[in-house]
């Protein structure tokens, strides 16, 4: 049965602030094309996650005994054994993602529309590049794990500030919510990727200590989530889900997007409130666009 989407609906809750894009990892390999290739020397786009895991495991020269290879493509596991042996996982992944290529058409579009808030859970500096390269203002937020429970906050125009959680106020400029850490102008911030570093998230989360600041709490609660490029077999989307913990009762109806999901991915997503949509990115992004 195809899904009727309702992107006008989207548009207008985008322009108004009362939906909330969150970023996973395939927004950033939206619109690429397959010549377009990733090494850690020279790269035309960001990496996958499989890909970024292989090249930890390599740099490392981790084997293993098992018949396949999911192991070494496993980025939360390899990021933990890369952390434990050869120390230096922030400086390596820095150097990774300070080239990952041009914005595409995703980020262009998010830009131009300027949501209240966009969270993201990649590494790449792609959502920021958008906004710069169209001179569009906005406020940049990236939680901290060089200092536990602060976060770096970046207004428009401003020096960097480390700042709590609940310093954070809105200033009718987007914010983009980079809640795994990254990159800003005086470098990383350290990168939430390890399983220690999912752990002791949600060890916070459990104590009351989210990283989310209170008025984006409340701009949370009142607003459309959609997840862009996120699977519900990665690490961040399910942290993701405790952090928003959607209310059974919540009649928003909250969309992901996912290119031929499976029927256990639509009955999961559906579980958590959500409707699943079988459609690419780059047909979410087109539809949008075609209503500017």
């Amino acid at each position: 049965m195809e899904v009727e989407v309702p992107y006008a609906t989207f548009l207008d809750e985008l322009l108004m602030g009362t939906a909330v894009p969150f970023l996973g990892a395939g927004a950033s390999l939206c619109g690429w094309k397959r010549k377009d290739r990733w090494g850690p020397r020279r790269a035309a786009r960001p990496p996958k996650t499989k890909e970024l895991a292989a090249h930890l495991a390599k740099r490392m020269a981790y084997t293993t005994r098992r018949p396949c290879t999911c192991e070494m493509e496993d980025l939360a596991r390899m990021s933990s054994y890369f952390a434990a042996t050869l120390g230096d996982l922030d400086g390596a992944l820095t150097t990774l993602m300070t080239h990952t290529g041009k914005p595409r058409r995703l980020h262009l579009l998010l830009a131009k529309v300027r949501p209240q808030l966009i969270i993201v859970t990649n590494y790449d500096t792609l959502v920021e590049d958008a906004f710069e390269q169209l001179a569009v203002p906005y406020d940049l937020l990236i939680y901290s794990l060089r200092r536990p429970g602060r976060l770096l906050w970046k207004k428009w125009g401003c020096p960097v500030e480390n700042v709590a959680p609940k310093k954070v106020v809105e200033n009718g400029r987007s914010i983009v919510f980079k809640l795994h850490g990254g990159i800003c102008e005086h470098g990383s911030t350290g990168f939430l990727i390890t399983e220690d570093h999912y752990v002791d998230l949600l060890s916070c989360i459990a104590d009351a200590t989210s990283p989310v600041p209170q008025c984006l709490k409340e701009r949370l609660k009142a607003s459309r989530f959609l997840f862009l490029g996120h699977g519900l077999h990665d690490w961040d989307v399910r942290v993701l889900l405790k952090l928003v913990t959607l209310p059974p009762d919540d009649r928003k109806h909250h969309w992901a997007f996912q290119k031929a999901p499976t029927s256990w991915e639509i009955r999961a997503w559906g579980t958590r409130g959500v409707q699943l949509c079988p459609i690419d990115l780059s047909t979410f992004t087109k539809k949008l666009e075609a209503l500017l």
